[in-house]
């Protein structure tokens, strides 16, 4: 979980100095180590080398990069062979069960290759979408193809390479920050849902309400997009007396780094804390899109760095909570999240951890948290079923 620079950075002197030199580094090492990985992972006798060898957040990246090359490659090659899809998605359950092998060998990778087959399964999940399509219309492909989230990797004249996101019509560079330990999410046909809305959102510089029951995933969530996008994510706790000042601290920080701004639970905070969050988002919004250098905030410039977004989280049942001002409500756009269910959670997560029985389990350990639910609510503070199963599986290990 993590990364050896290429480069040396001095860190001393002012940190206003040095800092710049240390983030710039930083994204040229992971940019690279990134580039490298792809390439080994290109080679079909590498997988297991690359699997034991690369980063998890390397390994991340560099795999959703492989398969969209990939997936395209089967599409392209669909009139001569039909069956391209069909072999692809047995080559992920190859790699899945390559990876399975391993861990049985020795626990000692047990995160980096839990994470790994865990992105498999829903790569793997993704390519099976593709192939309930109509098998005569290639256009049917496509048309799916192009409504998922992409990472592409491009190489360029004179050794130069650059890492894209995309998504329908948007393109964005990658941001290349650095994830030590990567959030690992388990994925599903809701959740892809919510992806892609919040994609859709974010790229259109507008600001998703990721909203849904408590202990449902909605900041594991967030984290795994901006993971995903190379983008470092900052989870502002709301708590009653959140100032102002806190407030403006956050933005100008923010603001001026880019990060992702994921403000919790906003319908716990109070109306002049509301009222004051949406005055400077919808002025940030503003000039982002009239590409003004620079707001100002409590009369602090801000330089406004444009990879800057903004999220807020908030109950389900947002909407009737008397907290949140009209203007706000209208403002964002809501997506709900609706968790995965408990039966293929713990089944993903029995299969990331090496269980050979995870499909009888699973379904078992599911009725038996179900069965328990109300005696478990009197001993445990969170309601989430979902919380209580990971409990389960995460003691056993």
């Amino acid at each position: 979980t993590s990364l050896q620079f290429d480069h040396p950075v001095a860190c001393k002197g002012q940190m206003d100095f040095w800092i710049t030199h240390l983030i710039k580094e930083m994204k040229s090492t992971v940019k690279n180590k990134i580039v490298d990985s792809i390439k080994t992972l290109r080679k079909p006798e590498s997988f297991i080398d690359w699997a034991i060898t690369t980063s998890p957040y390397i390994q991340l990246i560099a795999l959703h990069a492989d398969f969209t090359n990939d997936v395209e490659q089967c599409l392209s090659s669909l009139g001569k062979d039909p069956q391209s899809l069909k072999d692809y998605e047995f080559k992920i359950n190859k790699r899945v069960s390559d990876i399975r092998r391993e861990l049985e060998k020795s626990y000692e990778n047990e995160y980096k290759y839990s994470c790994l087959i865990t992105q498999l399964i829903k790569l793997r999940d993704q390519v099976h979408k593709l192939l309930e399509d109509d098998p005569d219309d290639d256009s049917s492909y496509s048309l799916r193809w192009s409504h998922l989230f992409k990472i592409r990797y491009e190489a360029l004249k004179n050794s130069m390479s650059i890492i894209f996101i995309e998504f329908m019509d948007q393109k964005f560079e990658f941001g290349y920050e650095f994830w030590g330990k990567i959030p690992n999410m388990v994925y599903s046909p809701t959740i892809d849902d919510s992806i892609l809305a919040l994609t859709f959102y974010w790229m259109k510089q507008k600001v998703p309400l990721l909203n849904s029951t408590n202990s449902s995933g909605k900041h594991l969530l967030l984290t795994s997009c901006a993971c995903l996008n190379g983008a470092f994510a900052y989870i502002a706790r709301s708590f009653p007396d959140l100032s102002k000042f806190n407030l403006s601290r956050l933005f100008i920080g923010g603001i001026s780094s880019g990060a992702w701004l994921i403000f919790a639970n906003v319908d716990t905070l109070k109306d002049k804390s509301l009222c004051y969050l949406f005055d400077t988002i919808r002025v940030y919004i503003s000039s982002h899109l009239s590409k003004v250098p620079k707001i100002t905030i409590e009369n602090h410039p801000v330089e406004i760095n444009r990879r800057c977004r903004f999220f807020l989280t908030a109950n389900v049942n947002y909407l009737n909570s008397q907290n949140i001002p009209p203007q706000l409500k209208a403002f964002v756009r809501p997506i709900s999240l609706i968790p995965p269910s408990l039966a293929k959670l713990i089944e993903v997560r029995l299969m990331s951890i090496g269980c050979q029985q995870h499909i009888s389990l699973s379904n078992q350990l599911a009725t038996f948290i179900k069965s328990l639910t109300v005696v478990i609510h009197q001993v445990r503070s969170c309601p989430s079923e979902i919380t209580h199963a990971i409990d389960i599986i995460e003691r056993t290990i």
